[in-house]
């Protein structure tokens, strides 16, 4: 008890702890001890990094990462039966993932699932726990010097109305660059970024 007052425990939190070391049970964790004690996040900050565990315990959670790691699918290679599998999705929505994943020539990056018409940003969340984009899908990259209209209208993330204001820069300027789209306020740098995925 001496050792817990040390510790800046309270009589209480010390209570706590030794009724549960009398049912034969230990803490092996930070957060079971933070549950069993329930000291302040303060004090958990403070002491956790002076807390030892069993080798045992240590080796469960470094276990515990590796699978974690493992079930992280790529999100380019999902089918619809198996995004039905998150909460949230069914029929519709994992149908419409993969159609818009169609559409753009696969995920660039996995916070283009915002762009699914519809989807929620909680599921979206949801889906980012278990896919991520693990390759990259191959682009043939085409110069903003030679690009058409036409293929402005097909990227996805693209209003007409943007595209057709990077054509008219384009005609003014035969040495336009992504970056001057930015200076001219075109786009923003979240788009520039996207769309140099498309154009060099």
């Amino acid at each position: 008890m001496s050792k817990g007052y040390a510790l800046g425990l309270s009589l209480d939190e010390i209570k706590r702890l030794h009724k549960f070391r009398e049912l034969g049970k230990f803490a092996n964790s930070i957060e079971e001890f933070k549950v069993v004690t329930q000291v302040s996040s303060s004090w958990i900050l403070k002491y956790s990094p002076f807390f030892k565990f069993p080798k045992w315990v240590l080796d469960k959670e470094l276990e515990n990462k590796k699978t974690t790691v493992r079930k992280i699918k790529d999100i380019n290679k999902a089918t619809a039966k198996e995004l039905m599998l998150i909460r949230g999705i069914g029929t519709v929505f994992s149908n419409r993932i993969v159609k818009y994943r169609e559409r753009v020539g696969g995920f660039d990056l996995i916070n283009q699932l915002n762009q699914v018409y519809g989807l929620d940003s909680l599921v979206v969340s949801k889906i980012e726990e278990k896919y991520q984009v693990l390759i990259q899908p191959k682009r043939d990259k085409i110069a903003l010097a030679e690009v058409t209209l036409e293929y402005l209208f097909e990227i996805p993330f693209l209003t007409k109305n943007e595209a057709k204001k990077i054509i008219a820069l384009r005609t003014k300027n035969k040495n336009i660059s992504l970056k001057s789209l930015q200076d001219q306020a075109v786009l923003d740098s979240l788009k520039i970024k996207r769309l140099a995925l498309y154009l060099y």
